[in-house]
């Protein structure tokens, strides 16, 4: 019971205030991932098409992010009632009746779809952050939770795991076509041909360990241009409490939150930052 759930969390821990402030903070983030984004595809550092340059664009233009899978412009409760009211549930049902009335619900709402227009209400996902009909990023509560957003303190640890998963799920609404559409895309966007002469799988749905790791420095290196570039949004003024720079507090608190992170070595902006050779 999502819904239901993320309702509880909203009246009962967050608050309106504190509700206010992940709204706000999450759009704003989302804001600076898009603009690398334009930035490359307006580049088209591969002279692509313009046609494909503009349907990509027109595409990145109508994703929007939804902060708890929850209704922007619906009363909350009145929805989570509406959501709920054809589930029968008593208050001595064992949980595994629960259980049971539970799928058969969920199944009726499926099957209810069927043969209509596809609906701008949330639908039930598992996960912290999801592609939803390619159009809608939702972020769920718990991948809010510190240290993987901070919503609070310097604007440098803002960006890290949630920044990372939201530009990854960019991307893939982006990619279409075949393998060598999809290739050009991520070569489009990587400034500093980080996927080199790489090229997105055809004949399989997942990548080699080393061309992941190299589409890895490429999304990356997106976030990393969101908070860098001039323009961003954020504070990227040294802060009082550390001797580390900027730029080594960007790459030191990823790596404590980005799961996997040993593509950072990889990446040229981190034998910059740290004055050391890059790992390849």
């Amino acid at each position: 019971m999502e819904f239901a759930s993320n309702l509880l969390f909203e009246e009962h821990i967050l608050g309106d205030k504190k509700l206010g402030e992940y709204q706000f903070q999450v759009t704003k983030l989302f804001e600076a991932l898009l603009k690398p984004f334009r930035k490359g595809l307006e580049r088209n550092r591969l002279n692509l098409p313009t046609s494909q340059i503009s349907d990509h664009l027109k595409t990145l233009n109508g994703i929007t992010v939804n902060v708890g899978n929850m209704p922007k412009n619906e009363d909350h409760r009145r929805f989570v009632t509406s959501y709920y009211e054809d589930l029968d549930l008593e208050s001595g049902d064992e949980l595994t009746i629960v259980n049971l009335k539970m799928r058969v619900f969920e199944t009726s709402r499926e099957l209810g779809k069927l043969g209509k227009p596809v609906s701008n209400d949330p639908i039930p996902f598992r996960g912290d952050v999801k592609l939803v009909n390619f159009n809608t990023i939702v972020i769920s509560y718990p991948a809010l939770i510190e240290p993987y957003f901070m919503a609070r303190g310097h604007d440098v640890f803002k960006f890290s795991k949630v920044a990372l998963d939201v530009s990854y799920l960019l991307i893939i609404a982006l990619l279409t076509g075949n393998c060598q559409d999809k290739t050009n895309l991520i070569k489009t966007l990587d400034d500093h041909n980080l996927f080199g002469n790489s090229q997105f799988p055809c004949d399989k749905d997942y990548m080699e360990w080393d061309v992941a790791q190299k589409y890895s420095r490429v999304v990356f290196n997106l976030v990393h241009d969101a908070y860098f570039l001039p323009g961003s949004g954020f504070d990227q003024s040294q802060p009082n409490f550390s001797d580390k720079s900027v730029e080594q507090l960007f790459f030191l608190f990823s790596a404590q939150t980005i799961p996997n992170s040993d593509f950072l070595t990889m990446m040229p902006t981190f034998s910059k930052t740290f004055n050391c050779s890059s790992v390849s």
